[in-house]
């Protein structure tokens, strides 16, 4: 029979997965398995902010005059266009450096 010691209230406990004591896990690995899944949990229940700049970008491309919306989506476009292009000069510099 394997006895732990607990590392919330110093008893010593049988081996089971939980404190007869304090109920607090004894192993480690299960308590960061539940630390990373409560962390994940957190993660997707914050809301998705928007950059400032495409915000505004897409409150132009929605505006009620013509010209803004022109302007936005020709904005969307080129930070489209920009992005393609350091997308690709790093997919270059890593498939050289492979």
């Amino acid at each position: 029979m394997k006895i732990i010691k607990c590392s919330k209230c110093n008893e010593f406990s049988k081996t089971e997965p939980y404190c007869e004591h304090c109920n607090q896990l004894l192993f480690t690995e299960e308590t960061r398995k539940q630390e990373v899944l409560q962390s994940h949990n957190e993660r997707l229940a914050k809301p998705k902010v928007d950059h400032p700049v495409l915000k505004a970008v897409k409150a132009m491309q929605n505006h009620r005059f013509f010209v803004v919306q022109m302007i936005g989506h020709l904005l969307y476009g080129i930070g489209f266009v920009v992005f393609s292009i350091i997308s690709f000069i790093a997919w270059l510099v890593a498939a050289i450096a492979a």
